[in-house]
């Protein structure tokens, strides 16, 4: 009858004695074949469901709730084993005079089990793994990764793993997909295309990050990944992503300004350079070498540049590069490692000219409207037209057009980044170009007066970073932008009446550098 209590158990001679007995029961032809389908038989009972007092017990009960909350069946459900017994048959020839005594005890003790709670409740106790609910038929623990199969739990894979969230661009709308993986007892993060785990054959490529994945488990890698993202509509987060620093927004800014923004980034030079955007050692300290850099009117223009070049888009002024140059042992490198060390660690941040043009190129891209410091200018020796190439090339702020793999073009690359460059020569010579003279800003002399201040900076920097740029942008986002203008406006009109004949886009650039020093000072 409805309302009715009706005893599930595996198997048809187990059926059968609890028939003999008067329990109405029903069974399962094994434990890990209850379909979803079957439980609409059920609707309207309340589900006793006597496990056998092996592995194939819990088995069973893994699939009888996954079965039954697949097919919607609403109703109490509780489970319990027979003490001493494997299964009512076992209980039954053992004495049958005393079967209903002893059945009776095993249900008064049965626990009732919260379907829904099981069913969506985090399974997994690793330390580091996502609080996301673990798909039916599915088992994650510090072994691997497990599905239930009719012979019980078959191990998939030894590397536990799981989908943490969701990267969609800011730029494109794409999704690409952030996985946690442990792998010799380290919790690794990763990010992929969307893709590389929706197919069998592109999935292996996780186990270049030490992930037990192979030909042979692919396939149903692919369908766990699939199962967890379904289970977890509404839990899995979904985060906006850029593939770049700098603006994301007119109040977004990485880093240091974009906490809800994640930095989605897909090849490994890029994300060393972004490791190295981090704070350390001590505000105090740093600002003690930002005082010996501002002794020398050189290097506190590099300084000034730092914080200058988040404003080339604010104030929708033209990209150019500020070049140190002078003899050696004059502190050129040690005023440039002040300046980046302005944003983060300058040791990582640093570029060099002995580098391609399309490396260059997209360094410049990745820190779209951070300083992109580069030394040694004379390491390219005499390629006067590779370095007035480059300059010409960073000047445009815009990458050059590409071919895609699949036909069309790639998608351009831009920037907005001041340049600070440093060498023992200059950077243009009497044949360069009027476009390449008009984009650089050159600095002779010593930046650094003294060598042991020189040292001192290099040793202070080394250690104390990352703290100004950040704290200044926040500043900068939180400014009028018209009285920003208004002030650039102010000096550049000055510098024009004092120094007519000059080229106005250097008279620019060093107004953009006195306003940058005007608000860091503050």
């Amino acid at each position: 009858e409805q309302g009715s209590d009706i005893v599930l158990v595996e198997g048809e001679s187990d059926t059968h004695t609890l028939w003999h007995h008067g329990i109405p029961a029903l069974g399962i032809p094994g434990a890990s074949t209850f379909r979803s389908e079957w439980a609409g038989f059920f609707r309207g009972f309340n589900i006793y469901l006597c496990q056998d007092s092996d592995e194939a017990g819990e088995v069973c009960l893994d699939n009888v709730c996954k079965g039954l909350h697949a097919g919607r069946w609403s109703g109490e459900l509780h489970a319990f084993k027979l003490p001493g017994f494997k299964d009512p048959s076992e209980m039954h020839c053992a004495d049958p005079e005393k079967f209903k005594e002893r059945w009776a005890a095993a249900m008064e003790a049965a626990a009732k089990i919260d379907l829904r709670a099981r069913m969506a409740a985090p399974t997994q106790s690793i330390e580091g793994a996502p609080d996301l609910r673990t798909p039916a038929g599915w088992r994650v623990d510090d072994s691997g990764v497990h599905k239930l199969e009719e012979s019980g739990w078959v191990k998939v894979s030894h590397t536990p793993m799981f989908l943490s969230r969701k990267l969609d661009s800011v730029s494109t709308g794409m999704e690409r997909i952030e996985l946690k993986i442990r792998v010799n007892g380290i919790m690794k993060t990763i990010t992929t295309a969307k893709s590389n785990i929706a197919q069998s054959r592109a999935i292996t490529m996780l186990s270049d990050f030490g992930a037990n994945i192979h030909s042979g488990n692919a396939k149903l890698l692919v369908e766990y990944f699939s199962e967890q993202e379904g289970c977890n509509k509404d839990l899995l987060p979904v985060v906006k992503a850029v593939d770049h620093l700098g603006w994301i927004d007119n109040n977004r800014f990485l880093p240091g300004l974009a906490n809800d923004i994640a930095l989605d980034i897909t090849d490994t030079g890029s994300m060393a350079l972004a490791n190295a955007y981090r704070s350390g050692g001590s505000r105090e300290e740093w600002i003690r070498a930002a005082g010996i850099a501002r002794k020398n009117q050189i290097s506190r223009l590099m300084l000034a540049a730092a914080f200058a070049s988040p404003m080339i888009n604010i104030l929708g002024q033209r990209i150019f590069i500020l070049h140190a140059w002078g003899p050696s042992r004059g502190g050129k490198t040690a005023a440039l490692k002040t300046a980046l060390s302005v944003w983060g660690d300058p040791e990582g941040l640093i570029a060099s000219f002995n580098a391609t043009r399309v490396g260059l190129e997209r360094m410049a891209s990745f820190y779209a409207d951070l300083p992109l410091g580069i030394d040694e200018r004379q390491v390219v020796g005499d390629k006067q037209a590779f370095v007035e190439g480059l300059v010409y090339l960073l000047g445009l702020g815009k990458g050059k057009a590409r071919g895609a793999k699949g036909g069309g073009l790639q998608n351009f690359s831009f920037w907005r980044t001041l340049i600070l460059t440093t060498g023992e020569e200059p950077i243009t010579a009497e044949t360069s170009n009027a476009g390449v003279r008009t984009r650089a800003l050159e600095l002779w002399g010593k930046p650094i007066d003294s060598e042991s201040d020189a040292q001192l900076l290099h040793d202070l920097c080394s250690e104390h970073y990352g703290y100004a740029g950040p704290e200044f942008v926040r500043r900068l986002a939180d400014s009028d932008r018209s009285d920003l203008k208004t002030q650039f406006k102010v000096i550049s009109e000055h510098l024009r009446e004092q120094a007519p004949n000059k080229v106005t886009s250097h008279l620019d650039a060093l107004a953009l550098l006195a306003l940058a020093d005007s608000l860091y000072s503050q």
